[in-house]
């Protein structure tokens, strides 16, 4: 399998999530985002964090040091997780892969996509 496009996928899988994202909080009633890019502007940091660790999340699995660097931590490992990270890396499992780590990611406080409430400045100011 070309290393290229096991990426590319993967990074499409990740795109992808994160446009759904951006897109349901526009959407959102609550929202006080009005467009996408106003989203993508306010979130910036965010959405770069968590490309960052999906994206190391991703090489640990590919070069096949996930799980010892899970243990490492002490964090025992059901052997289920164990077969799914020993399933051969393909486009399509990258490209699922990219989409799930970005999902699960996106559950870690600081790393949350929602955007903060727009508060009207004190009367009297700009």
């Amino acid at each position: 399998m070309n290393m290229f496009l096991v990426w590319f996928v993967f990074i499409v899988g990740q795109a992808l999530h994160l446009f759904l994202q951006i897109d349901a909080m526009v959407r959102s009633s609550t929202s006080p985002a009005t467009s996408r890019l106003t989203v993508l502007k306010a979130k910036a940091s965010t959405f770069a964090a968590r490309f960052f660790v999906c994206t190391m999340i991703f090489w640990l699995w590919f070069d096949g040091q996930l799980v010892a660097v899970i243990q490492g931590t002490g964090i025992s490992v059901p052997s289920w997780v164990t077969a799914v990270v020993g399933l051969h890396i393909s486009a399509g499992v990258a490209g699922l892969v990219g989409f799930a780590i970005d999902s699960a990611i996106a559950y870690i406080p600081g790393l949350k996509s929602t955007l903060p409430q727009d508060t009207p400045p004190p009367s009297g100011t700009k």
